[in-house]
């Protein structure tokens, strides 16, 4: 899922990505309500208002925590989107090393891909590198994966994760790719979104991304 630029087309984006629903509260008639209350013993109209007030709660329950939930999505959206950014301008720092001549190029390569491998946020969030073919330059917690193509990895849905990472950074340089993958120390892929950003002079792509379940324990 690609974030677009407007707030408002994120917001819908997410709206479906989770299924938020719509409710609209009934006219009750009050006065028909309380006469038709009368009629019963005190101890059921009590247990009757109970009941009422119980499920008008649930509604406004069903109604604010889905919005509650978009708003910390839009604000991890935004936040994954500003460390992405950071991580990204760490690696033209040593492309500006390199260009000015002041490191060989393999070893301006080589500290970018250390300096990134070595950045978290959040305790145990991180950024990964892949490159336009794609092959993984480099991954913190799955080093294995380094120097692989990646041209063929499909997600547990059968997406082409990084084929599309690669899309949306030759069209717009930048954005967000919707996908499936494991946890750390887990083997069970989960919904996840990831922003990307190119790194032109290098044909680099630095990523990093949220897990959408998290955002549901913050609730």
């Amino acid at each position: 899922m690609n974030g677009p630029k407007g707030g408002t087309g994120r917001s819908a984006k997410i709206e479906q990505w989770i299924g938020l629903p719509e409710f609209t509260f009934p006219n009750v008639g009050t006065r028909r309500f309380e006469m038709g209350l009368r009629k019963f013993k005190l101890s059921t109209r009590i247990l009757l208002l109970g009941v009422v007030i119980t499920f008008c709660f649930a509604l406004v329950f069903a109604w604010v925590i889905p919005r509650v939930r978009t708003n910390l999505l839009e604000a991890k959206y935004t936040k994954t989107k500003h460390v992405v950014e950071a991580a990204q301008g760490t690696v033209e720092y040593f492309v500006k090393q390199a260009k000015g001549g002041l490191l060989p190029l393999e070893e301006a390569k080589n500290r970018a891909k250390e300096a990134v491998k070595s950045l978290r946020y959040d305790q145990n969030d991180y950024f990964w590198i892949n490159d336009l073919e794609p092959r993984m330059v480099m991954h913190p917690l799955k080093a294995e994966m380094d120097g692989k193509s990646l041209a063929e990895e499909k997600d547990s849905h059968g997406k082409k994760q990084f084929v599309a990472m690669v899309d949306v950074c030759r069209k717009n340089g930048e954005g967000f790719v919707d996908y499936y993958w494991p946890k750390p120390g887990s083997s069970q892929p989960v919904a996840k979104i990831s922003y990307v950003k190119l790194v032109p002079e290098w044909g680099w792509i630095v990523g990093s991304g949220i897990y959408i379940d998290d955002v549901g324990k913050e609730i």
